[in-house]
């Protein structure tokens, strides 16, 4: 069984609720349920920082812990700009905020189903005045 859009958008809607701040660092905690083990998955991270933030990448600690347990820990740096080697960076200016979608992993197959957690903390505490949101979207290709 596939996963609906329509639950992929309520989850989008929700990642806002679930960013906070945490022993100074932002984080966003993210459980999926995945019934379906054979479809592809593409996942992508998105922030919302002030137009003046200053760096070329935001730091973070993804953590995925498989219905069984298991967890696998990567460390990441999110592109903060369009140019050079971010080609797979989507920028949308609104006032002072820039939205960012950076595409992470495309053709994901998730080996088990059941319930998947992606955690996401930011492995610096630099700037965090300047970042509003932070979340993970899960898209089936």
């Amino acid at each position: 069984m596939k996963i609906k859009n329509s639950l992929l958008l309520l989850l989008v809607s929700l990642f806002s609720l679930l960013s906070c701040v945490n022993e100074s660092r932002v984080y966003v905690k993210l459980r999926v349920e995945i019934t379906d083990t054979v479809s592809e998955y593409r996942i992508y991270f998105y922030t919302r920082i002030l137009d003046g933030f200053k760096g070329e990448s935001l730091p973070m600690i993804l953590t995925i812990t498989s219905p069984d347990g298991r967890r696998f820990r990567d460390t990441i740096s999110f592109p903060l700009a369009e140019e050079g080697n971010y080609g797979n960076v989507e920028e949308v200016r609104s006032g002072i905020w820039r939205d960012l979608r950076w595409l992470y992993r495309d053709g994901v197959v998730f080996p088990k189903s059941g319930l998947w957690v992606f955690s996401v903390k930011q492995a610096s505490s630099d700037n965090l005045q300047k970042i509003r949101d932070m979340g993970v979207t899960i898209k089936e290709k």
